[in-house]
């Protein structure tokens, strides 16, 4: 956990166990295979330069990097981090992506009815009861909320 100038930044662990892990590094493998099988369409021994297959090599080869440049995005992904600000009486959850940060869903103090931590998650309830986000916590950040 870390405290700021607004309020306190809490790192969230959701989706990076071990297979969560696992499928990221094997997600990062398949883009270099993709990638590897788009520059062997044109490369390898034997392969045919003719008018008619070149429209459809050139399909596939961008169908492929395209598949590709998406498993290596993926295989990159982070953590959201959850934002409570003391300051604008909101809770953020906020992706980060190298420099960039992604605000996916925010809500005001005001929206919540209930904020606590249990089962080494923070949840987040609509004031009628109804869920409206479970986010696991790193087990430091736990211990040091309470």
């Amino acid at each position: 956990m870390d405290n700021t100038k607004w309020g306190y930044r809490l790192p969230s662990r959701f989706g990076h166990n071990g297979l969560a892990a696992l499928g990221r590094l094997l997600q990062g493998v398949f883009a270099k295979a993709l990638v590897f099988a788009a520059l062997a369409l044109w490369l390898m021994p034997g392969s045919s330069f003719d008018m008619d297959l070149i429209a459809m090599k050139g399909g596939v080869t961008v169908g492929l990097l395209m598949l590709a440049i998406a498993c290596y995005r993926n295989s990159k992904a982070r953590p959201p981090e959850v934002h409570v600000d003391l300051i604008r009486k909101e809770v953020r959850v906020v992706e980060r992506s190298g420099r960039k940060s992604l605000l996916k869903k925010f809500y005001r103090f005001s929206d919540l009815g209930a904020m606590y931590v249990r089962d080494h998650a923070l949840h987040l309830h609509a004031p009628e009861g109804e869920i409206l986000a479970v986010l696991k916590l790193d087990p430091d950040v736990e211990t040091q909320l309470g």
